[in-house]
């Protein structure tokens, strides 16, 4: 997802913020810029690391349940059904469970199968599984997996927003270690530093930008911020005149 900062009719205010700043065009278009990059990476999910990481989580758990749910969460109510389960679950008994899991209207959804990606993503909405939606499945035998699974989507937290953020820092901004991620975006200054092109590398971007307006919604804070900042400067010049 590309964004030109020119191309969007910043022209008229950047070239009047550069004249009150008695500043260059090409540094106030790249100053711009950044502050651009760094309202996009604010806008663009998830909103921190915890978040993120917590979000994750929850939609594997919605679709798959732990051996740590059973053993840790899970309740009948009834010692005996209890312990009969969690016998099960640590003895790795499938077909145990399995017949527990019919004869039961609190687990009647629950089933056991083996792990498999394709599950969690067809049940994906919108970027996120939905409470409720998901059939509960108990890979018994592949809970390994699961947790190596989580691991891998643990590691692309904040991949997407982490694509503006670095624009931010190509930029001279600061980003937060979480989001500092080479190979994610990438700047490009032209026209002798009258236009900056920033692109953000994950495509991913385009759904959450669909679905959130966030392009088109930093681009109105900017313009707004902007214009805010010139009729700031213009009334403290006047103010000092006089």
């Amino acid at each position: 997802m590309n964004i030109t900062v020119q191309r969007f009719n910043f022209d008229n205010k950047l070239r009047r913020l550069a004249q009150v700043l008695n500043k260059s065009v090409p540094d106030v278009v790249k100053d711009e810029a950044r502050l651009t990059a760094e309202r996009l990476t604010k806008l663009t999910p998830p909103k921190g690391s915890k978040q993120g990481r917590d979000k994750v989580k929850m939609d594997i758990n919605r679709v798959y349940l732990t051996p740590s749910w059973f053993l840790e969460t899970f309740s009948f109510r009834n010692r005996k059904l209890d312990d009969k389960v969690k016998s099960a679950v640590r003895s790795v008994n499938e077909t145990s469970l399995q017949r527990i899991f019919e004869k039961s209207r609190k687990l009647s959804r629950l089933h056991i199968e083996p792990f498999t990606e394709s599950l969690i993503n067809r049940l994906r909405r919108n970027g996120a599984v939905a409470k409720g939606i998901a059939p509960f499945s108990f890979p018994l035998k592949d809970a390994a997996r699961v947790k190596e699974y989580q691991k891998k989507k643990l590691k692309l937290v904040g991949l997407v927003k982490s694509g503006w953020a670095t624009c931010a820092k190509l930029l001279g901004g600061s980003v937060a270690n979480w989001l500092n991620r080479a190979g994610t975006s990438s700047v490009r200054i032209l026209n002798a530093g009258f236009m900056v092109h920033i692109t953000n590398k994950i495509g991913y971007f385009r759904d959450l930008d669909v679905k959130n307006n966030i392009i088109s919604t930093a681009l109105a804070g900017r313009k707004k911020d902007m214009a805010t900042r010139l009729n700031r400067e213009i009334k403290s010049r006047t103010s000092n005149l006089r």
